[in-house]
Formats: structure tokens, C-alpha cells, sequence
């Protein structure tokens, strides 16, 4: 293959960190392409995981037995994962769901930038608030090393809060408190 290629994969990863360490390892296997674009997607259907898609230049021939993958209309692997990895390769491939983990620009993105800084700087194409629209561009966002846009009816879309005066921040947090951890 000359051109890139959405592939979708599973490997069953029970958190959106295995399935982030995922993603990375198929990009070394894969190669990565200008402009790719990795991202995560949370699996509903049969047993609950999180499964990935990333831009690709080719596919190898040979895949581990244990891994679900889906390119092109093709299938791999076991039923359940290759049914998850073809659903996160249509979703991908639609710009309609996942979560952006490896995307242009990515690597920019680190301290206060301005939302405009982050538009121009990389491939999210809006940034939100919660509760309050899109934010301005003129708006700063202290990105705290972690930001995580999700693709949203055709865009890659960055949710942020509220992060203390004048500033905002992206609404995924790097290391968040486990629910229930406080009293469990």
C-alpha cells in the first residue's frame, strides 16, 4: 500500500492506559506515517474494553494471534476483537468517535498556549467548554501535559473546563482519582 490506511485493533485492553500502550507498540510495528492520527474507543458491546485505530502506511502480513484487527473491510483475529477493531475503524474512519491520543501537533502542546496557539499548532480543530461553547480564541489553556481531543461530528474537538482565573484546561486529566478511592 502507498497511501495510508485506518486500521482498527484490539487486544481485549481493559483501560484506556493498555490500550494507549497499544497503540504506541502497533505504530513501532506499523510505522507512522506524516500526519497520523491514533486514537482510542471504548468498546460497549460483548465484554467492555477499549480498542484502538491509527493511521498507517501499510499493514504487516503477519499480526499477533491474540490481537483483533480490521482494515479495509478485512478481519483478523479473534471474532469478538476483530468485530471491536473493525467498529473502531468505522468510527475512525467517519470522524464520528475516539479519542485523539497521537494526532499532529500533539507534541506542541505543552504548558499556556492560547486556544489559537493550539488550533494553528495542531490538528484539533475546536476547542469547547463545558457548559459555555466554543472557547475564544484568545482564551489561555494551561495544558497541564495531557491533552486528549475527541473526534465529534466530523472534528477533532478538545472539551476543556474551567481551570482557575482567566485559564482553561483540558477536561481529561493525566491521573485521575479512581472513583470511590477516598472511601473504599
Amino acid at each position: 500500500m502507498t497511501s495510508a490506511v485506518i486500521v482498527g485493533a484490539s487486544d481485549g485492553s481493559p483501560t484506556l492506559a493498555a490500550a494507549e500502550h497499544l497503540l504506541h507498540r502497533l505504530f513501532e510495528e506499523f510505522g507512522r506515517p506524516a500526519g497520523a492520527i491514533g486514537c482510542t474507543h471504548l468498546v460497549r458491546q460483548g465484554r467492555p474494553h477499549v480498542a484502538v485505530s491509527l493511521t498507517v502506511a501499510a499493514v504487516p502480513e503477519q499480526v499477533p494471534a491474540d490481537l483483533g484487527l480490521a482494515c479495509e473491510g478485512h478481519r483478523r483475529g479473534p471474532a469478538e476483537l476483530a468485530e471491536a477493531a473493525a467498529e473502531a475503524a468505522r468510527e475512525h474512519a467517519e470522524r464520528s468517535a475516539g479519542r485523539a491520543v497521537v494526532f499532529p501537533g500533539a507534541e506542541t502542546l505543552t504548558g499556556s498556549l492560547s486556544v489559537r496557539d493550539v488550533l494553528t499548532a495542531s490538528a484539533i480543530d475546536e476547542v469547547v467548554v463545558l457548559g459555555g461553547g466554543r472557547a475564544d480564541p484568545a482564551d489561555r489553556l494551561d495544558t497541564r501535559g495531557h491533552v486528549r481531543p475527541e473526534w465529534r461530528a466530523g472534528l477533532l474537538t478538545l472539551a476543556a473546563m474551567p481551570g482557575g482565573k482567566d485559564v482553561l484546561v483540558p477536561f481529561e486529566v493525566a491521573d485521575p482519582t479512581p472513583c470511590c478511592a477516598d472511601h473504599a
